[in-house]
């Protein structure tokens, strides 16, 4: 998830097995994230969850990564280093998480 949301690294495909071959399945939610392919990611040797209000704050050495459990499907993103979705109902992004503190 760091890595996603710093450097901006694409969703991964879905596929599933038919007779001995590997379908691609279609993305129904279509991630976003505000990272640059440049952004270094801190190594990350342990993780510790808070959670509070419907947000689990993942403490990882450099990072506190923010996940959000209670999506608010109204409000803008907000913050700087985001991850967040759209999909066939939903056309306004939703914040998924975030990276909070480098």
């Amino acid at each position: 998830m760091a890595a996603t949301i710093l450097t901006g690294q694409p969703q991964a495909d879905q596929s599933f097995e038919v007779d001995g071959r590997l379908e691609l399945i279609p993305e129904s939610v279509h991630l976003q994230s505000t990272g640059t392919p440049e952004t270094s990611i801190p190594i990350i040797c342990s993780a510790v969850p808070d959670i509070v209000d419907g947000v689990t704050t993942i403490h990882a050495g450099e990072l506190d990564l923010s996940v959000s459990r209670v999506l608010d499907l109204i409000s803008e993103p907000f913050g700087q280093r985001l991850l967040t979705a759209t999909w066939d109902e939903q056309t306004i992004p939703v914040q998924l998480a975030s990276v909070v503190r480098v």
